[in-house]
C-alpha cells in the first residue's frame, strides 16, 4: 500500500509549531506547580514546624532553669566553679614575689643588714632599709644596684635589673652605724613567672658622695 503526504508543508510547520507550543505550555504549568509547592512546604516549615521546635526549646529550657533553681546552693557552686577557672590564668600572672629576697642576697654586701623590704608591683618600685657600719659601704651597695643587669634564658642581650636608685633617707647611730632607706625602679620583667633570669652583678662597684643621691644618666 502506497501513502502519501496531501498536505502541504506550511499546514505541517504549523501543526510541529502548534504541538511544540503546546509542550512548552505544559512544561511551564508544571514547573510552576512545582515551585508553587516548595514555597507552600517552606511556608509551613517556617511558621509551623520551625515554631514547634522554637517553643519545644523554650519549654526545655524553662524546665531545666526550674530545675536548677530548686538545687540548693545553685548560685554559690556557680560562682565557686567560674573562680575555678578563672584560678590557671591569675596564676600564669602573678609575680614571684619570692625572687626578691635572692636578688637582694647577691646585691647587698655583707656588711650590710637590712631589716625592712618594701615591693610596690603596681608602680615598680623597691624600697630597702637597713644598717651599715659606714655610709662608704652604702655607697657601694647602691652603685652595685645601679650597675646590675639580668638575662633571660633563651633571650639574647641583658636589661638593667633596678633603676632610679636614690638614697631617700640616712642617719647615724653610736650604736648602729649608718641607717639609710634606698628607694629604685625595678624591671617587671624580675619577676616575671614565665622567665627564667639570671642577675648579673659587677664585681667592683664603687660610687662618688654624690651619685648615691641621684640615679646616673
Amino acid at each position: 500500500m502506497v501513502q502519501f503526504n496531501l498536505l502541504p508543508d506550511v499546514k505541517l510547520n504549523f501543526i510541529k509549531t502548534r504541538r511544540q507550543k503546546h509542550t512548552i505550555t505544559t512544561i511551564s504549568f508544571l514547573m510552576m506547580a512545582v515551585c508553587v509547592g516548595l514555597l507552600l512546604l517552606s511556608f509551613m516549615v517556617a511558621n509551623v514546624v520551625q515554631k514547634q521546635i522554637l517553643k519545644k526549646a523554650d519549654n526545655d529550657i524553662k524546665s531545666r532553669t526550674q530545675t536548677l533553681r530548686e538545687v540548693p546552693d545553685i548560685n554559690k557552686v556557680l560562682t565557686v566553679q567560674s573562680q575555678l577557672k578563672t584560678l590557671p590564668g591569675l596564676h600564669d600572672k602573678k609575680q614571684v614575689t619570692s625572687r626578691v629576697f635572692g636578688y637582694l642576697t647577691q646585691v647587698t654586701p655583707s656588711q650590710i643588714s637590712l631589716n625592712k623590704l618594701s615591693l610596690d608591683y603596681t608602680v615598680s618600685t623597691l624600697s630597702v632599709t637597713g644598717t651599715s657600719p659606714t655610709i662608704d659601704i652604702v655607697r657601694v651597695y647602691a652603685d652595685t644596684l645601679k650597675r646590675t643587669t639580668f638575662q633571660i634564658k633563651g633571650a639574647e642581650g641583658s636589661n638593667k635589673a633596678f633603676s632610679e636608685v636614690v638614697l631617700s633617707n640616712f642617719g647615724k647611730s653610736d650604736a648602729t652605724g649608718t641607717t639609710f632607706t634606698l628607694t629604685m625602679k625595678f624591671n617587671e620583667q624580675l619577676f616575671n613567672p614565665t622567665n627564667e633570669v639570671t642577675l648579673v652583678v659587677p664585681a667592683n662597684a664603687g660610687a662618688s658622695q654624690s651619685s648615691i643621691f641621684e640615679e646616673k644618666r
